[in-house]
């Protein structure tokens, strides 16, 4: 059990170390990569740690896989608009983020409502 902790948060430090490279190395030395390429980075860095995680035998949050896939699609919306040459700067990752606090505000809101309503 114990070992299970320790394997946990040295896997989840190294994700951490990891992104936060990726992220310093895309907004200074990458500049030249098309838009949406720190998504996609970001992306393969989630979907990498859960299956570190998984390889490992340790639980993981399947939220993970959710987010990694939208930020993949988000960036590879924005590499496309980028390939395209469109030059119209579209909110991408902004809008699927306020979408997807929607769903999960509502979410959050009917699911505690149907549990009171079920308790009472």
């Amino acid at each position: 059990m114990q070992t299970n902790i320790v394997l946990r948060k040295k896997l989840e430090v190294i994700f951490w170390g990891l992104l936060l490279i990726w992220w310093g190395l895309r907004w200074s030395l990458l500049a030249f990569l098309p838009e949406g390429s720190g998504l996609v980075g970001t992306g393969m860095l989630l979907f990498g740690a859960t299956i570190a995680l998984r390889l490992a035998g340790l639980s993981y949050d399947p939220n993970n896989i959710f987010f990694g896939l939208i930020t993949l699609l988000s960036g590879g919306v924005l590499i496309a608009l980028s390939a395209m040459h469109i030059s119209a700067e579209l909110p991408v990752l902004e809008t699927v983020m306020i979408v997807l606090g929607l769903v999960l505000l509502g979410y959050a809101l009917i699911g505690t409502t149907k549990r009171a309503s079920k308790e009472a």
